[in-house]
């Protein structure tokens, strides 16, 4: 068995984020945790966004199948965000990767605060979700996390929003 009590863990880790069509998808991120018990516990976790425009941000700039030029890299957009997080492991238990070899699973969920950093101003968030750490020693794993972060900010993409500066038309 993996014991995680009173244990520190550190990682680096790059993800992406799925709902960004206008910029890059790559997120970096790093994460910081305690272990109070088996169960609980708690972790700073920090992601690093991507503020270069996709391909479709590029072709909306070069006005590609619309008859408005739309740079969306004028409008803000999230550079970074820093998390704390409630952690409750939620499963621990062993799996046969091969018939050789087994490996140790822990399934967990967690949720939390911090904030979000747009390029031109500072929000308030929640956030929450599930993950998974596979264990190749009893030092090193493998962690996949699926994360929902929910804050306030602008939608450079609506009607409502338009500061003369991204519509040029």
């Amino acid at each position: 068995a993996i014991k995680t009590e009173g244990r520190v863990e550190a990682g680096l880790g790059l993800g992406l984020n799925l709902a960004e069509p206008l910029y890059g998808q790559a997120v970096y991120n790093f994460g910081l945790g305690y272990h109070l018990n088996e169960l609980h516990g708690v972790n700073f976790t920090g992601y690093f966004l991507n503020e270069d425009l996709s391909t479709a941000g590029r072709d909306l700039k070069a006005a590609k199948g619309l008859p408005v030029v739309f740079d969306a890299s004028l409008a803000p957009t999230v550079s970074s965000m820093y998390f704390l997080n409630y952690q409750l492991t939620a499963y621990y238990g062993k799996m046969s990767v091969t018939k050789q070899t087994v490996m140790h699973l822990s399934l967990y969920g967690f949720f939390g605060g911090g904030l979000v950093q747009w390029t031109d101003t500072n929000e308030m968030a929640l956030d929450l979700g599930i993950g998974q750490k596979l264990y190749f020693t009893p030092h090193i794993a493998f962690q996949a996390d699926l994360m929902m972060a929910i804050y306030k900010g602008p939608d450079p993409t609506s009607p409502k929003f338009d500061n003369g500066q991204l519509n040029d038309g």
